[in-house]
């Protein structure tokens, strides 16, 4: 209609078509269009609703009607304290009770047919799409930068996309995320990774911190709608149980994340730190302008005063995303100082032992069969280590020795997280029994 009327007002201002053509194009035209509107405004009721496109799903009318019921009980509790206010104590409190919403119960013509799991499936969008707020919550306060944020949009996208049919902790995106602490596919030395560069490492390393942070915290607001939802009297004993799956499915995503957090702290605690050390520092700044800017609004101070201040923060803000904080990994001499029963030995004697020694690190749920054919020996420097031999299982704790030789056929050592190890070869072992026998107190 719009592109119609459009198109013969331009014909009627051709002054080089005759007048009474262009009159008749124009109104012929715009005849059509009114009649077009008005069937249009008549029928489009009755044929949306014959076609059924205004029905509702059986789960969602009844996470309205639980919400309406709700409303009306908490309506009702607010009008007995308005009574008992001195200033509205002498209303007419039949007319204000009319205003109470009344309950809600959807016709069978405007409800789907019930689908199996419908509301397990409901209650699930409405999770993922109140985790979305509340990641972009998140992200409008300062608290989550880009990059991690387009990480977990795309995680949750892929989520609604499925349309509640799976656990909220099952998304390829995710997956990739939560492996991502394992940093390294296969065995490096450290003495490498002390001579490369570290600024795509860091940067990686450190969307991803952002990112599983967001997901740790918006769990929580998750957790609040289930126990909200939950209260609701109404409940069924099987929306109970529907409440209860999904509560276990947020918790198993934030123990996912805490994981995740733990593997990277204690792989590469350098690393976790200056990544803490990062997002504490934008934190107390972004907290700084939030804050400021309260204080503005408030009148405590003339805006135009403020702009200096507030552009410091901002240059602060843009000096830490551009030089943010380094890390220096250490030498061996140091990693050797953090095992309990080595750092007693004097420099002279670490040194000899650094020389002897060589460190690695084991990418996660590396299975250490090559190191048993090796007959070589490994004290745990970080990570976790489970040695599994006779049907019986344990891991290893910091600065256990672990001997690979003469081991049984049915020994097996598997890395549970990125692990790094001191490892003395085969051909050195009598050089480093020379200079130290303590190792031999500490064999798993």
């Amino acid at each position: 209609g719009v592109i119609g009327l459009a198109m013969a007002l331009i014909v009627a201002g051709e002054t080089s078509i005759d007048h009474e053509v262009r009159d008749q194009f124009l109104f012929i035209t715009a005849g059509i269009v009114l009649l077009t509107s008005l069937i249009n405004a008549t029928t489009i009721k009755a044929l949306v609703t014959g076609l059924g496109l205004t029905r509702i799903p059986v789960a969602k009318a009844t996470l309205v009607s639980h919400t309406i019921e709700r409303l009306k009980i908490n309506s009702q509790e607010r009008l007995q304290l308005m009574k008992n206010d001195r200033f509205m104590g002498g209303a007419d409190w039949e007319t204000v009770e009319s205003y109470l919403p009344k309950l809600w119960t959807p016709a069978k013509k405007d409800l789907f047919e019930e689908e199996d799991n419908g509301l397990l499936k409901e209650i699930r969008i409405n999770l993922l799409n109140k985790e979305k707020s509340s990641y972009w919550k998140q992200f409008s306060k300062g608290l989550l930068g880009v990059k991690a944020y387009n990480i977990l949009e795309d995680i949750n996208n892929e989520l609604l996309d499925q349309n509640g049919e799976f656990p909220v902790t099952s998304s390829t995106y995710i997956n990739k995320l939560w492996s991502s602490s394992n940093i390294f596919v296969e065995v490096q030395k450290w003495s490498n990774l002390r001579k490369s560069s570290f600024n795509d490492l860091f940067d990686q390393l450190n969307t991803n911190y952002d990112a599983v942070r967001a997901i740790i915290n918006s769990q929580d607001d998750l957790v609040l709608l289930l126990d909200d939802l939950k209260s609701d009297k109404s409940n069924s004993d099987e929306d109970l149980k529907v409440l209860k799956l999904l509560k276990d499915e947020v918790n198993e995503k934030k123990i996912q994340g805490l994981t995740f957090l733990r593997n990277l702290k204690n792989s590469f605690p350098e690393v976790y730190k200056t990544i803490e050390t990062r997002q504490a520092s934008r934190d107390l700044l972004n907290y700084q302008k939030s804050e400021f800017s309260s204080m503005v609004k408030l009148g405590r101070v003339d805006k135009d005063d403020a702009d200096k201040f507030l552009l410091e923060i901002e240059y602060k803000m843009n000096e830490l995303l551009s030089n943010p904080p380094s890390f220096i990994l250490p030498n061996a001499i140091d990693l050797l100082k953090q095992i309990p029963w080595i750092k007693s030995l004097d420099d002279n004697e670490l040194s000899k032992i650094s020389k002897i020694v060589e460190i690695k690190i084991f990418p996660l749920n590396y299975n250490f069969q090559d190191e048993l054919k090796s007959h070589g020996m490994g004290v745990l420097l970080r990570g976790n280590v489970e040695v599994s031999e006779n049907k019986s299982s344990k891991v290893l704790e910091i600065g256990t020795v672990t001997s690979f030789s003469n081991s049984s056929e049915n020994k097996e050592i598997i890395s549970n997280s990125p692990v790094t190890m001191v490892w003395i070869p085969s051909n050195r072992l009598d050089e480093f029994d020379k200079i130290t026998t303590d190792y031999k107190n500490y064999f798993s």
